[in-house]
């Protein structure tokens, strides 16, 4: 696969009416990486994929290379990883209960009869069984750990509140879940 379809994956949904602070529904470039979120788990490639493009007045990328969120630089490579243990865990999924495994739910306003897709489980019909994926006494959530543990030959290392991840030239960082 290549670079830039591999950190596509890591891009947010788009924003048509453009209310979000961030743009996060493409990847764009700081310094010499390639960057993508979707405001849960930053990642970036080596090199500049994509163009440098001036977004309009009000919008701007999210701040992924300030050292609060990421020591991009004194993070990777990963010096020491920890082992996943049960990956079948993050991926064991249940019936949503906000749609009762219909991906879709009838609209209750009075001038609308319209189905319209359940934002629980994003209209699949199934969320997460497991909330949360536990990684060197840290927890995590199932759904974003479930995109790290699918990349080849991860490697993680959960230190404080984050969980740092490099597969090949991806490299990405998660947040643990505040209890």
């Amino acid at each position: 696969m290549s670079l830039l379809k591999t950190i596509i994956q890591y891009c947010g949904e788009s924003d048509p009416d453009r209310k979000a602070k961030f743009v996060i529904d493409e990847p764009f470039v700081v310094g010499n990486h390639t960057y993508a979120t979707d405001q849960r788990i930053p990642a970036r490639v080596p090199g500049k994929l994509v163009p440098v493009k001036k977004l309009e007045s009000g919008r701007k990328y999210p701040p992924v290379d300030q050292k609060l969120i990421c020591d991009w630089e004194g993070t990777f490579p990963l010096k020491e990883t920890h082992a996943i243990n049960d990956r079948r865990l993050a991926f064991a999924m249940k019936e949503c209960d906000d749609c009762a495994g219909e991906g879709q739910y009838g609209c209750s306003c009075p001038d609308c009869e319209k189905m319209h897709g359940c934002e629980q489980c994003k209209g699949l019909g199934e969320v997460h069984a497991n909330e949360r994926f536990m990684v060197n006494e840290r927890s995590f959530a199932s759904e974003y750990m479930a995109k790290v543990i699918v990349l080849p030959d991860v490697n993680v290392f959960a230190v404080k509140d984050r969980l740092f991840f490099e597969s090949g030239q991806l490299q990405g960082v998660l947040m643990a879940m505040t209890d």
